[in-house]
């Protein structure tokens, strides 16, 4: 038998050059599609399938030493840390994707929306929950069937005038602001972290203090959460427990303000490489432009949780 490279010698010249070029420009396009990923990997992910999120677990919570009727957060005996386990589930997002993380303020509290809002929110959003209120166990199972993980809005402040059982204050012992943070933890259960936003107004003066924040944040640690602040002043330790808003849209901006600053999001996410907005008690119409804007992400983005940013380390 002729061998294969008698055959190829025995072919003109121009030929072996023509089909050496055609597999040369085959190999290279190769190269550059598997560099460029998918074509979905250039297009906008959202969040369409819900997943629910893990039930309660007995195993990641405590009885507070302020009072054993609070059940508070916990790490689990075998290292699953609440924020981890409670955290929303997420696809892997595809190359050339900035992830962005939404969470909404607002419910909670005696005149906050309740479960037909937080259905109405797009999948993938988290929702920050007031301790102050009724019904806060039924808006957090609400929540989490839907698949939109919760935080705390931890109600802290600045110096008070007289001692706030509920509140955090700036000087407090630590006990005292311990038990203030314990009966927050334990209002319902089931979230990934807290926030300062969305409780009370003024509320980052309490993390402007250095030593305040330090304390807060390793409670937090030890507690197995992480937390979001929407203070740009506020005296947050480096690490994965603690990460800032990159962009705050605040109540009752209407829907043109909604818009501008989701734009604005989209812009840091992709020059930074990832970005968490926080939208404060937004309104029915702004409710229903944040859920259009989630049908048609722009290009190159992808709606997550939270946590999901977060676990990445937000930015600061």
């Amino acid at each position: 038998m002729t061998s294969v490279t008698g055959e190829l010698a025995a072919l003109p010249r121009g030929v072996i050059w023509f089909w050496a070029v055609i597999l040369g420009a085959a190999a290279i396009g190769a190269a550059w599609l598997d560099y460029l990923g998918p074509p979905s990997a250039l297009t906008s992910t959202a969040l369409t399938s819900v997943a629910a999120i893990h039930r309660p677990s007995a195993a990641l919570s405590r009885p507070s030493r302020y009072n054993a009727a609070w059940s508070v957060p916990r790490p689990s005996p075998y290292g699953v840390l609440p924020k981890q386990y409670y955290g929303a589930p997420t696809a892997p997002l595809m190359r050339h994707q900035a992830p962005i993380a939404l969470l909404v303020t607002g419910f909670g509290g005696l005149n906050g929306p309740g479960s037909a809002a937080i259905n109405a929110l797009p999948a993938g959003v988290s929702i920050a929950i007031t301790p102050f209120g009724l019904g806060l166990h039924q808006l957090a199972r609400t929540a989490r069937r839907s698949g939109h993980e919760t935080l705390v809005s931890l109600p802290v402040g600045g110096v008070s005038a007289r001692q706030e059982p509920y509140i955090l204050n700036i000087g407090n012992q630590s006990d005292v602001n311990g038990r203030a943070l314990d009966w927050a933890l334990s209002r319902f259960e089931g979230y990934v972290g807290v926030t300062d936003a969305g409780a009370l107004p003024n509320s980052g003066r309490f993390l402007q203090d250095p030593a305040d924040a330090f304390w807060l944040i390793n409670s937090l640690k030890a507690d197995g959460l992480f937390m979001l602040d929407i203070n740009p002043a506020a005296a947050l330790p480096d690490g994965p427990d603690a990460g800032r808003a990159s962009v705050v849209m605040a109540a009752d901006q209407g829907v043109v303000g909604l818009k501008a600053g989701l734009a604005r999001l989209v812009r840091i996410a992709h020059r930074g490489g990832s970005a968490i907005g926080v939208i404060e008690s937004p309104n029915t119409a702004e409710l229903a432009a944040l859920a259009a804007w989630a049908q048609h992400l722009p290009a190159a983005t992808a709606l997550v949780p939270v946590s999901a940013v977060m676990a990445n380390g937000a930015s600061q």
